[in-house]
């Protein structure tokens, strides 16, 4: 006979506390990084900003939405107001539903565009860091516009110049954050740019201590 093989699985091995603490040291150190923009690693940073834009876009849609269902609600039914206390209870009860309803279908939309959008933004803006192996606010243009064309491309029939200005929006946005990130790299001393300016200003002038002891 033909011994039966056990298929279960075999019992987990608890991890021991001193390796579980080595590795989340690893993992931090790994993941947060002054070399990196905005301190942390695109595997950390990317997730994190995502997460930040859902939670500011879904609150933002629903409010439109709500706005503007409640409005297309009246003007569909103020030429058939109701004329009873039943009738405005149920006039009010439908009308909030409608609300919540267009509430709730508008911060779908908007936010999941906006995640879209603006995960595109960061997912070049972070490979174009890797692929240059700089980090500057030249990569954030470049992400920036790219997204700009795209949305520009989506929308049906808009002309030419329409398309050039929301790219020029685009890449003027991706400048004032491009630059605001260069700001806090080089507050850190992490900006390639200004360390590069820093050392041929050296080079050209160099400290009075280094001139003193070069003379002795």
């Amino acid at each position: 006979m033909v011994d039966r093989i056990d298929h279960s699985p075999l019992p987990e091995q608890p991890m021991p506390e001193a390796d579980r603490q080595a590795l989340t040291k690893h993992f931090f150190e790994e993941a947060v990084d002054p070399k990196y923009r905005l301190g942390t690693h695109p595997s950390v940073r990317l997730p994190f900003l995502v997460m930040a834009t859902g939670i500011v876009t879904f609150p933002l849609g629903l409010f439109r939405g709500s706005k503007v269902g409640g409005l297309k609600f009246l003007a569909e039914n103020s030429h058939r107001l109701p004329g009873t206390v039943q009738g405005w209870y149920f006039y009010h009860k439908q009308k909030n539903y409608v609300i919540l309803k267009d509430g709730m279908i508008e911060s779908f939309k908007f936010g999941m565009r906006s995640i879209t959008f603006l995960s595109g933004m960061f997912g070049v803006e972070a490979l174009l860091d890797w692929a240059r192996g700089q980090v500057d606010f030249l990569n954030t243009v470049a992400g920036a516009s790219a997204v700009g064309f795209v949305y520009a491309a989506r929308q049906r029939n808009l002309p030419r110049s329409q398309i050039k200005s929301t790219v020029k929006t685009g890449a003027r946005l991706g400048l004032v954050y491009g630059l605001l990130q260069d700001g806090l790299r080089a507050a850190e001393g992490e900006l390639w740019y200004v360390n590069l300016i820093k050392r041929k200003c050296e080079d050209y002038f160099p400290p009075a201590e280094t001139e003193t002891a070069s003379s002795r």
